[in-house]
């Protein structure tokens, strides 16, 4: 799982690892399809670089939708969903965490199939 420095994100690359800010808070769950404004959020914390998923490596089971199929709005859409829900939930809990991207994995996956929004 490489690294790449920030200003060699693109919008559509997914996150291999989760990014922390410097005191461990989690700024994005690995899973993740970066969007325009993710990097904004990577750049106001002033994340040097981050691990993403080379094309062609595994991803693990439940994490990502296919993103060839994935409609970046709707996949904002389910995640800032999501981000509501969980809310009151401590995300760095190493349960909790992977449950909130298995779950945002499969309103993407859904919604895919589905033929877009909801």
């Amino acid at each position: 799982m490489p690294q790449k420095p920030l200003d060699d994100l693109e919008p559509g690359m997914m996150l291999s690892q989760d990014v922390k800010s410097a005191e461990g808070r989690l700024l994005l769950p690995a899973g993740i399809v970066l969007v325009q404004h993710h990097l904004h959020i990577l750049r106001q914390w002033q994340v040097a670089a981050v691990h993403v998923k080379v094309p062609g490596e595994r991803t693990p089971a439940g994490i990502g939708a296919d993103t060839e199929s994935r409609d970046p709005a709707t996949h904002i859409r389910n995640e800032r969903h999501l981000i509501d829900v969980f809310r009151l939930v401590d995300r760095s809990d190493p349960v909790m965490d992977p449950f909130f991207r298995f779950l945002l994995a499969r309103l993407d996956n859904t919604h895919s199939r589905a033929g877009g929004g909801s």
